[in-house]
């Protein structure tokens, strides 16, 4: 699972709208693991977006990218609270 998600990092590009809207990206994890990761963040001040990996941010040739979107990953993104 660790290598499928750090592999997969280096294939799935940030979402674009995100990055424009102020976010910044964290980092592609399990959606099972998030929960715990998003509390420390709310707790130190910032906003957080969980998305689904989107098809369109997949690198061509990423054939891991694609499993670990179907083992249910996500992207997560932070901006400080305004």
């Amino acid at each position: 699972g660790e290598a499928v998600r750090a592999d997969a990092e280096e294939r799935i590009r940030p979402d674009p709208a995100r990055l424009a809207d102020g976010w910044t990206y964290r980092f592609v994890i399990e959606r099972t693991r998030v929960a715990d990761l998003r509390a420390l963040y709310e707790e130190t001040g910032f906003e957080v977006a969980v998305d689904p990996v989107a098809p369109e941010l997949l690198q061509d040739e990423c054939s891991d990218c694609k499993l670990a979107m179907q083992l249910d990953y996500v992207q997560v993104y932070t901006r400080r609270k305004a």
